[in-house]
């Protein structure tokens, strides 16, 4: 991409990480989805990958490459590297200064990552959880999002351009080439769905692999993964076909990349060689992870079978097992070790196992859902136990707190708690302050005002209504929403007008999301 001309007008937008050790690709795809947001905004995007993200360490720092990760690997998205846009800035007779920068803060980073629908997506997560349409037309349409954008941005460095041409020279030698990869390590521990998420062992590569070698007898098996004893098994199998590139992997369940030790530019560098490797193969078979899934992005003719959805979701039967034998049993291994380290007193055991036992867990969440439902006994049920959890915190008004609580989930039936995963259809975003519910004003005033860059950066629109009659400043001769006793409504929408809106459309923040705006989280 030709390099823009810079002048007083321009605005440069920075695009960082705000997740610490998160994987190589899914740095890469946080700065392909900021990239279309400039697009979007009409933003000059400059990559700044720095030895930190918001929560911690980058994996893929190392000091002596230089202070920018992105320069380790990449060429500048549009022209400029970070360090030149702080030297025009330092330039006196330079146009440009600090007044020029924008920097995105978290909310927005984690919108474009995971709650934005028109972002990039490497498998369905965040607000593509739960498709609603057919799984390869879904990753069809990601992939062209993709393509279109790492074609106009992303330049590789040309020496390690030439060192993944050399390879593929001297290993696969124009013979038939089926890649493989496999993650392992922390992929099982992922949130989302658990058929995307769970590990894909290399015995259910076999007979696709076994397909591939009946199609091709001369052909090389290349294989990309995180995990030194699948390898082994893949030799032991298919001896000298297999290929593989990498020497930083792991044997436990701890991914190699996340660990302290060891150089973070190579690192980066062997994920990356393994994708673009990936890319050049004839037939890939890949699991629900970024690493495969970036293949495509740099081959658009690239075919490939997700072997996590090739075997799909789990039976009736395999749910049972997992619900009922597998998690309790790692629940209860876990607070067994640390029981026996000293780490929990008897009470804290007992807590913990009369809240989180993953049963009891599932049950209680989907209680929570219930109170915007039309059955009127379980939410009664969800509003006792909201009391008796807040006469245990020590709240001083429960009483008060829950019934205004309830009155306000009956007004809202259908509607819910904001989420990425539910927030297809919500368009309106009911500002309150159920969090904090002996706040002064003007902390009121700052939740307000917090919500609203939420509701901006969530594409929003703000409703604020205080209608809470335990509020400081609630009187029953003024209007019952205390922030329309002195403010017109932000948007323009008064929370009256919310009642007439469908309830569906209405999304709004639990109480502890609301707490951790209000102090900055």
């Amino acid at each position: 991409m030709q390099a823009p001309v810079l002048n007083k007008y321009s605005k440069i937008r920075v695009i960082r990480i705000n997740h610490s050790y998160a994987g190589f690709f899914a740095y890469l795809n946080f700065a392909l989805n900021q990239i279309l947001y400039c697009e979007e905004k009409n933003l000059i995007p400059v990559v700044y990958f720095g030895p930190h993200s918001s929560d911690g360490p980058n994996a893929y720092f190392e000091a002596s490459q230089g202070d920018n990760m992105w320069d380790y690997y990449f060429e500048p998205v549009a022209g400029y590297t970070y360090a030149d846009i702080q030297r025009f800035i330092s330039d006196p007779t330079h146009p440009l200064t600090e007044q020029n920068l924008i920097y995105p803060d978290d909310d927005l980073l984690s919108y474009l990552h995971a709650g934005n629908p028109d972002s990039i997506y490497s498998y369905p997560y965040g607000y593509y959880t739960d498709l609603e349409e057919d799984v390869g037309q879904w990753y069809t349409r990601q992939r062209a999002k993709a393509q279109q954008v790492v074609e106009n941005y992303i330049r590789l460095k040309p020496h390690l351009l030439n060192e993944v041409d050399a390879f593929v020279e001297r290993y696969f030698n124009n013979r038939p080439v089926l890649g493989i990869h496999i993650r392992g390590t922390d992929k099982g521990c992922a949130s989302e769905a658990y058929h995307i998420m769970r590990i894909i062992p290399p015995e259910k590569y076999f007979p696709l692999i076994d397909e591939f070698i009946r199609l091709h007898p001369d052909c090389l098996v290349f294989v990309a993964t995180d995990q030194s004893q699948f390898v082994a098994t893949l030799k032991t199998r298919y001896q000298e076909r297999i290929v593989t590139q990498s020497t930083i992997l792991s044997d436990s369940n701890i991914n190699a990349f996340q660990k302290q030790d060891g150089n973070g530019y190579q690192k980066g560098k062997e994920v990356l060689f393994d994708c673009l490797l990936l890319s050049r193969s004839n037939w890939l078979l890949k699991c629900s992870s970024a690493v495969g899934e970036c293949a495509h992005y740099f081959n658009s003719q690239l075919t490939s079978v997700d072997l996590n959805e090739y075997y799909g979701p789990l039976t009736s039967l395999q749910k049972c097992y997992r619900a009922f034998l597998v998690e309790p049993y790692i629940f209860l291994r876990e607070c067994l070790k640390q029981a026996l380290t000293s780490k929990l007193s008897s009470r804290q055991l007992m807590t913990s196992l009369l809240t989180d036992f993953p049963l009891i867990r599932r049950v209680s969440n989907g209680l929570e859902a219930k109170q915007f439902s039309n059955n009127s006994i379980l939410r009664s049920v969800f509003f006792i136990k909201k009391y008796v959890s807040l006469c245990r915190h020590k709240e001083e008004i429960p009483l008060q707190q829950v019934a205004a609580l309830a009155r306000h989930a009956k007004q809202r039936i259908g509607s819910d708690y904001y989420s990425f995963r539910q927030a297809k259809g919500k368009k309106y975003l009911e500002i309150r302050c159920d969090g904090d519910p002996q706040a002064a004003f003007f902390a009121q005033y700052v939740y307000v005002l917090q919500q609203l860059r939420f509701a901006e950066n969530h594409n929003l629109i703000p409703v604020v209504n205080f209608d809470h009659s335990y509020n400081y400043y609630f009187d029953s001769n003024y209007d019952k929403n205390v922030w329309e006793n002195y403010f017109e409504p932000v948007a323009g929408i008064s929370s009256s007008e919310l009642n007439s809106l469908p309830p569906e459309s209405i999304t709004f923040l639990r109480r502890e999301q609301q707490r951790a705006l209000f102090i900055g989280e």
